[in-house]
């Protein structure tokens, strides 16, 4: 599935843990990022694990297209860094966040 400006699918919302989904994205671009000595920092910025009640086959197919981007199109040696907090806002709403850099 790809998902196309203005187009997505939204699932009904359930409850899992980020990192969970994070861990199980990588292990198919593990070959690729030891064959091309590239490193990968996974940095949790919050204190204690979670669970978010979110769409996750959409988050997962974003987080793996980022990663797929990222592997692909780092020079070799190269830092990838994938960063998850929550933060509140005002109103005392939970957000998630998801940074992937290279």
């Amino acid at each position: 599935m790809k998902i196309k400006k203005g187009q997505a699918a939204i699932a009904t919302k359930f409850e899992d843990n980020p990192e969970k989904i994070i861990n199980e994205v990588i292990i198919p671009f593990r070959s690729q990022i030891d064959n091309r000595r590239q490193s990968l920092q996974k940095i949790r910025e919050y204190k204690y694990k979670c669970g978010i009640s979110t769409d996750w086959r959409l988050y997962k197919l974003i987080i793996f297209n980022l990663i797929q981007n990222a592997v692909k199109y780092n020079k070799d040696k190269g830092q990838i860094t994938i960063t998850s907090n929550i933060r509140k806002d005002s109103a005392n709403k939970s957000w998630f966040d998801t940074v992937i850099k290279d």
